[in-house]
């Protein structure tokens, strides 16, 4: 989602530098709506990453200590 989000804003950029007219407006909201997006996705990921870790850890640990308790 981000690289879809920086082509449009690289061509609505260059065109501004070229001209210093802004004549694509929606389609500069379209590049910052993607790129947020695909900021925001990524974030989430990261923390559900996180979050399924440390359930493993949790889960091994138990494991572990249910099979020390048996001995």
């Amino acid at each position: 989602m981000i690289a879809s989000g920086l082509i449009p804003g690289v061509v609505e950029i260059l065109e501004f530098m070229r001209t210093s007219l802004d004549l694509r407006i929606p389609l500069a909201i379209l590049s910052v709506g993607l790129v947020l997006s695909g900021m925001l996705a990524v974030t989430v990921v990261f923390i559900l990453h996180t979050v399924n870790r440390r359930f493993q850890e949790l889960e091994y640990l138990l494991r572990l200590l249910t099979t020390r308790s048996k001995e």
